[in-house]
């Protein structure tokens, strides 16, 4: 745009000079007084294009130099951008660079914790086997989700153990009546009422209190005695549990007995 202005001016100066230099000859040529009339005006009327140019250039000139200011001020701006950006772009690298270090520690954290809970997982499973069935049944929804834990975060998993061992220990820390069908030694079945005292021994008696015996927990489950004898103190016992007689002193065989059952590490 200022190019093209420049070159406009150009020409009329040069056209200018031109009618000064032509004009007197032109007048000196005229031959009548008309002829000088119309030259005089094609003058006048060159000199009014050339004002009217010389103020279209001031005026394009003005703008032009708002213009450079403008672009000044923003090459300004864009080395300003250019500089943040730089600054960003290398704070993002740093930051990019922790991120991936602490990836790095989680992922082998995560691995290490998956190895443990696998463990304890496999030991639960080992465990629920010496449980009574009442408790089994209680804890079949976190059984369930134990053995199928392929698409389970870690921290499910590990809630789920959790979940398990605090059930048991709560099972084991109380006194439980539950109903269950006992086979008895000559192969008949009959429904019978089983005190349980935690998990250390329990007794059974139907209700006639006719058959009784009692049980205690092994590695392969529960390992039942018959022994009718004790119907009438284990019918007792479980009345006074069910408040349907008054408290006293009842006599029951305990038998103790060590069951190590182990959850710890396994080293690979």
């Amino acid at each position: 745009m200022e190019f093209v202005v420049r070159v406009k001016s150009i020409i009329f100066n040069y056209f200018r000079i031109f009618l000064v230099l032509i004009l007197p000859i032109s007048i000196a040529e005229a031959r009548s007084p008309q002829d000088v009339r119309v030259v005089l005006q094609e003058w006048v009327e060159t000199e009014r294009l050339i004002s009217k140019e010389d103020q279209i250039w001031q005026q394009n000139k003005a703008a032009l130099g708002d213009v450079l200011t403008a672009l000044g001020k923003e090459e300004q701006i864009l080395k300003e951008r250019i500089n943040t950006t730089q600054h960003l772009t290398v704070t993002a690298d740093k930051e990019r660079s922790g991120l991936l270090k602490e990836r790095g520690e989680y992922q082998e954290f995560s691995r290490l914790l998956a190895g443990k809970i696998g463990n304890y997982e496999r030991q639960v499973i080992k465990l629920l086997v010496s449980l009574p069935p009442l408790l089994q049944q209680e804890l079949a929804p976190f059984t369930l989700k134990l053995r199928n834990n392929s698409d389970l975060s870690l921290s499910v998993r590990a809630r789920t153990v959790v979940n398990i061992i605090s059930q048991i220990e709560k099972f084991d820390n109380a006194i439980t009546l539950s109903r269950d069908v006992r086979r008895l030694d000559a192969g008949k079945e009959v429904e019978v009422d089983v005190l349980y005292i935690g998990l250390a021994q329990a007794f059974y008696v139907d209700k006639n209190a006719e058959h009784a015996g009692w049980g205690d927990v092994t590695e392969e489950g529960w390992d039942w005695q018959e022994n009718n004898d004790l119907a009438g103190d284990i019918k007792d016992a479980i009345d006074i549990y069910e408040s349907r007689k008054s408290p006293e002193l009842v006599e029951l065989p305990l038998k103790i007995k060590s069951l190590k059952i182990k959850i710890m590490e396994v080293k690979k």
